[in-house]
This record gives C-alpha cells, structure tokens and sequence, in this order.
C-alpha cells in the first residue's frame, strides 16, 4: 500500500513539473508567431509560419499531451481504488489549461476569415 502511496505521490509531482515546463515553454514561443492585434481575421497565412509554429510550438505540447495521455491510467487507478481524488482533479485543472491555452493560441493566429481591405488603385479582373 505504501508503495502505491508513493508512486501516486511521485506521479502527481512529474505531472506538475512536465506540464509547468511544458507550458511555460508554450507561452514563451507561441506569442512570437500571433498576429498583431485586430489582425487576427486577415487572410495572412504562410507556410513558413506554419512550419516555425510546428517546429517550436508543437513539441512541448505534444510531449506534454503524451505524458498526461500516460499518466491518465495511473491517476485513474489511483482515483477509483484509492480514493485518491486530488490527483485526478489536479489532472482535470491541467488539461483544461491546456486546452483553453490552445484555444486561445489559435484564436491568436491569422485565419483568414476576412478579407484585407483591397487597394482602390488596382482595377478588378473580369
């Protein structure tokens, strides 16, 4: 039983280093690649933005997915036989963070819902 005890102990404190590291490097990348404010709407999207926000942005998120994705069988374990609830509501407080940190990353991006204000200057094709 102390064994148990432990090893929940130790998975709740791996769960809240990975995820702070993890998040903490996500907030620091992630701002850099945001559209300047009120442009969010704008059709700006290039490849190069894409492929900086995968190589830079995407790792710590990922990695910190899978952890919570491995753990989640521990802490469920813990939760249900053990009663040991604080764990399992620590996870909840995690991925919600992560989740509306995502959301609101992506909200951050140009997405290209609207249009650039088109230059009067330049006739239209027909």
């Amino acid at each position: 039983m102390d064994r148990i005890r432990n090893s929940l102990n130790y998975t709740k404190w791996k769960l809240i280093i990975i995820n702070l590291l993890g998040f903490a490097l996500f907030i620091f990348l992630a701002p850099k690649l945001w559209a300047p404010a009120g442009r969010e709407g704008f059709d700006y999207f290039d490849e190069v933005t894409a492929f900086i926000w995968g190589l830079t942005v995407l790792p710590p998120l990922v990695l910190c997915m899978l952890v919570n994705l491995i753990l989640v069988r521990e802490i469920l374990v813990g939760a249900i036989y053990y009663q040991r609830w604080m764990i399992f509501v620590l996870w909840i407080i995690i991925v919600a963070i992560w989740g509306f940190a995502v959301k609101y990353d992506l909200s951050r991006h140009y997405n290209g819902s609207e249009l650039p204000p088109r230059d009067s200057s330049v006739a239209p094709r027909e």
